[in-house]
């Protein structure tokens, strides 16, 4: 058994063997393709060729159905893909609000430290330049 080939032009799989199927069966091409693969004529007027003609319009409504679940899919997964990058976005923004929070509370910590540095390196100063002052004089 030969291993079958996948035509990615037509989306057929064809045998090696045999010759593809047409995609899209006319009338014409079903009488040709039961006198190649079968040796076998059909008549214009022969009944079985009102199976190709059913057949159509089968394959006319199932395309129309998979076009609609096509458009329906791609709404939804859309509508999907919005939603969760809204979500990322929305979440990705509280965290940097909560970051700058967080970053403004430190930096007042820092500047209330720095504050009580400040002051208490003023207090040292006015103690040590009379000291200073009183040592240098004696």
């Amino acid at each position: 058994m030969m291993d079958d080939q996948y035509d990615p032009v037509t989306g057929e799989v064809v045998e090696e063997d045999q010759p593809s199927v047409p995609t899209t069966l006319t009338i014409a091409a079903a009488r040709t393709l039961i006198r190649e693969r079968h040796n076998a004529g059909l008549d214009e007027d022969d009944p079985a060729l009102m199976l190709v003609t059913l057949h159509g319009g089968f394959v006319g409504d199932y395309e129309r159905m998979l076009s609609r679940h096509n458009e329906a899919l791609t709404t939804i997964i859309g509508t999907a893909i919005s939603g969760l990058t809204e979500k990322a976005l929305a979440a990705h923004l509280e965290n940097q609000v909560r970051l700058a929070d967080r970053i403004e509370q430190e930096f007042k910590g820092q500047l209330r430290r720095a504050k009580i540095v400040s002051v208490i390196n003023v207090i040292a100063a006015l103690i040590c330049i009379p000291v200073l002052t009183l040592l240098i004089l004696k």
